[in-house]
C-alpha cells in the first residue's frame, strides 16, 4: 500500500506538534509547516519534513519537489484571533492549492 501524506500547519505548536508526530509514528509521510527555521530540527528528529512558510504566503509550494505538494490530508493548527474569518479564507485557499 502506498504511503499517505499529510501536511500539518503549526507543526511546532503544542497541538500541531503532537498531531504531526502521531501521523509520523503511524507511518504517514508527514510534512510540517512552520514559520521559523529554528524549529526544523525537532521535526526532522521525528521524521517530519519541515516546510518553512505560512498559509498566507504559498511560495513554499514552488520550492517543493514535483509530486510532493499533493497531500492526502491537511490538518490546520493555525489561528488569527484578530481576524478568524479572514484567516479561515486564507487556510481554505492554501488547502485548495495543496490538493
Amino acid at each position: 500500500m502506498p504511503s499517505k501524506s499529510v501536511l500539518v500547519t503549526g507543526a511546532n505548536g503544542y497541538i500541531g506538534n503532537a498531531v504531526a508526530k502521531a501521523f509520523s509514528r503511524a507511518g504517514w509521510t508527514t510534512y510540517g509547516l512552520i514559520r521559523r527555521k529554528e524549529a526544523a530540527a525537532d521535526l526532522q528528529r521525528n521524521e517530519i519534513h519541515p516546510i518553512i512558510g505560512t498559509p498566507n504566503d504559498l511560495s513554499w509550494l514552488d520550492a517543493m519537489e514535483k509530486g510532493e505538494s499533493g497531500f492526502d490530508v491537511i490538518v490546520s493548527n493555525t489561528e488569527d484571533w484578530s481576524d478568524p474569518e479572514g484567516h479561515l479564507k486564507v487556510v481554505r485557499t492554501m488547502m485548495d492549492e495543496c490538493v
